[in-house]
Formats: structure tokens, sequence, C-alpha cells
């Protein structure tokens, strides 16, 4: 995703583009961003990363965090670029608060009358509301990490010896269906976000866990569907308004029902933008940069693909 990005910011003639990797990062991406001809790296890695980041945006209009809600590490390079003054790319800090915790989250929603995906923390008491089938997942997790299914009596000795640690976790009820995303870009506090189309999310389970392999967009569903998923995202942005940056929203779609729920949202750039991006001629990271608010996006008649690869990359 991050050579995505840098790949559109080449294309922008007036952007001067600098990059921080964190350390974990650092290897892993360097040849990515090495073939995409991206920025010198930050060389001050070894210094606190926080630290080397509020520093290093001193001198830019703006950042842009791609970064996993995990252990409130989205919310806390928010708080801290912000609190320093700096212009962050991401929707108001009270919202990725709200977004980075999946209960929370779900209980805004829910109380705003949206349809939303039974959420609940996994005590004796509110599990047994769900069926015996449930997902379990990190409150504040990011992508399909730590999550597994299992049966809910499985749980009852994990409550009884991970004292405390049920508030970390959330559960779902777990059933047969198909998922789906759709995202904003934020415009401003004076404007209605910018929503983009529906996608179709490629998920299949393992016997660890979910396993995200990418997906299409357009959805190759009625029109029904994306007029509902729009209307979702309406609803959401009112409750949660993204003003600036990228917001994505996961659906979900029961087998054998026509009603989309919102499983979780994330505040921030997500692997759809990698998809969105071969879907038009537009410049994506221009428009989260708000350059182009006052014209239509045009879009590409023909479906695409994207893996969560970065060999999407043109």
């Amino acid at each position: 995703m991050l050579a995505a990005v840098l790949s559109d910011a080449a294309r922008i003639s007036d952007l001067d583009v600098a990059v921080l990797l964190c350390p974990e990062a650092a290897e892993s991406l360097k040849q990515d961003l090495l073939a995409c001809s991206a920025s010198p790296l930050n060389p001050h890695l070894r210094q606190p990363f926080l630290n080397s980041l509020v520093s290093a945006a001193d001198d830019r209009d703006a950042v842009l965090l791609i970064a996993p809600e995990s252990e409130g590490c989205l919310l806390q390079l928010c708080r801290e670029l912000r609190a320093a003054g700096h212009r962050v790319l991401l929707p108001p800090t009270g919202t990725v608060a709200v977004c980075s915790d999946k209960l929370v989250c779900a209980d805004a929603l829910s109380d705003a009358g949206l349809p939303v995906v039974t959420t609940v923390e996994p005590t004796n008491a509110l599990l047994a509301t769900l069926p015996s089938s449930v997902v379990l997942k990190p409150r504040f997790g990011c992508g399909c990490e730590g999550i597994r299914r299992c049966q809910r009596e499985e749980l009852d000795g994990w409550l009884n010896a991970a004292i405390g640690a049920s508030s970390e976790f959330v559960a779902q009820p777990y059933c047969e269906g198909d998922w789906f995303s759709i995202a904003f870009i934020g415009c401003g506090s004076q404007a209605a976000p910018l929503i983009l189309p529906l996608a179709e999310q490629y998920i299949r389970w393992t016997k660890t866990g979910p396993l995200y392999c990418g997906g299409r967009v357009p959805a190759c569903v009625p029109s029904i569907m994306h007029e509902q998923a729009r209307s979702i995202a309406t609803a959401v942005a009112s409750v949660i308004p993204p003003v600036d940056g990228y917001l994505g929203i996961d659906l979900f779609l029961a087998t054998g029902s026509g009603a989309l729920q919102i499983m979780e949202v994330n505040p921030r750039l997500c692997t759809s933008y990698t998809g969105y991006r071969k879907l038009t001629d537009d410049n994506l990271l221009s428009r989260i940069l708000q350059r182009h608010r006052d014209t239509a996006m045009a879009w590409k008649p023909t479906a695409v693909e994207f893996t969560t690869s970065a060999a999407v990359v043109d």
C-alpha cells in the first residue's frame, strides 16, 4: 500500500515527499520503496520513532500515516502529531479513537440505529446472547490478526483462566456469508465526504483464522446492494465524520439475507486503496490532499481485482 501511495505521489508534480519508517517496517519495505523511486528514507530510525516522526513533520505541510490500530498505535501517533500542531491526513482524533475500539465503535453505530453485526465483550453473560459458533477478535486489532473461530463452550475455560483479559477482545456471531467494504475520503468540515464504490473482499477461513486475499471493485452485486452500501456509508459519516483522510467500512452479508451489516470501521488507509486507484485515471492521493474537491470522480467501466501485494502498483 505504501508503494501505491508513493507511486501516486510521483504523479503530482509539485509534491515533495519524505518517507519515515518505523524500525519494524524499514527492512520489509525497503526494496519496494527503492523500486518505485521514493525519496530517501529518513536516517534517524535509531531515535525513538515517535520523536523522529514529530520532528520530521516540522517542515512538512501534512502527514499521511499508514499504521495499524493495534495497541493504540495509530491513535497515539495521531494525537502526538496533532498536539504538535501538524496536519494529519486522518479523520478527527475522536473518530480515530472510536473506530480503533471495535466495541465502542459497534455501540456508537448501533445506538445511532445503523445495522451492525452483534459485537459484545466475551463474558459468560453476553456470550449467552450469541449462537453456538462465535468469532473472537482483538478489541484493538487490525486486519485478520489474532482472529479465531470457536464454539461458545470452548471459551468457558478461557474466560475462567484469563481474568480481565476478556476486556481486550470482542465476540461476534459466526455465520456463512460474503464480505464487502466501502470507503470514503474526507473533503473538509463543510462538505460531504467522497464515497467510493462498493468493493468485494476475498476472505477465506483457514485452520488458524480468516485470511484476507484482496478483492474486486466494484462489487459484482445487484445495484440495490450498491445503493444500500452508499446509504450505510452516508449514515456512518454522520455519526463519525471523516473530515480528513481515508476511512473504510467493512460490511457483511449473511447467506440468505438481503441486508448488509457493518462489521467494523477502519479510520485509515486500507488495502482497497490499491484497487480503487486502478479503477480510475484520477489520482486518489490528490483527493486525500483535498486538491480537487469540486470535481466528480470518473470511474472506469470494468471491474478490477487487487491483492494484498505491492504488485498492484503500476
